[in-house]
């Protein structure tokens, strides 16, 4: 921006505002604190829908927005009803807080889960039938706690642990691991 140009803008500002910047020194620096403040406002908000939302993950929440078609806030009323969710690797989630909220959910695939953090949450899906993961690491799922639902598993490409006990899983009836 020209110096001329600037110093009209800074005038008008400052009018706007009820200063008289024209003559402080601090003039010049008063696009620079806007920006400031701007940002500063920007990445409150940011945290604030972070901090509130069902979905922690931002990505996972991109990815439900995508998927569904979801404009705005993600409510529980949107994901009922979904029964089967599909993961893939091209939105990198990983942490899958919130997904109990998939309360009908019946078969579950996730892409990449060597990047998820906890498979915990998965617990919460009580009508959770199937369960696909490829590129997991298998000692995560083992932290998954007793799932009565779960009837089939399906791991693909297992990158690490072993499968000493299926305890966690009394009704699985069926084990694929490639």
């Amino acid at each position: 921006m020209a110096p001329g140009k600037r110093r009209k803008w800074t005038r008008r500002l400052s009018r706007m505002l009820g200063l008289d910047l024209v003559r402080s020194a601090t003039a010049p620096c008063l696009p620079i604190v806007l920006v400031a403040i701007l940002l500063i406002g920007f990445f409150s908000l940011d945290y604030y829908q972070d901090s509130s939302s069902i979905i922690k993950d931002r990505n996972f929440r991109g990815f439900i927005k995508k998927e569904y078609g979801i404009k705005g806030r993600i409510e529980k009323e949107d994901l009922r009803g979904i029964e089967e969710l599909f993961i893939d690797n091209d939105y990198h989630v990983r942490n899958i807080e919130g997904i109990e909220h998939f309360e009908d959910v019946k078969t579950l695939y996730i892409w990449d889960g060597k990047i998820i953090k906890d498979f915990k949450p998965i617990a919460k899906l009580h009508k959770l039938k199937e369960f696909v993961v490829w590129d997991a690491d298998v000692d995560k799922l083992k932290e998954i706690p007793k799932m009565e639902s779960v009837e089939w598993i399906e791991i693909v490409f297992p990158k690490a642990g072993e499968i000493n006990s299926l305890e966690n899983f009394p009704n699985l009836k069926q084990l694929d691991v490639y």
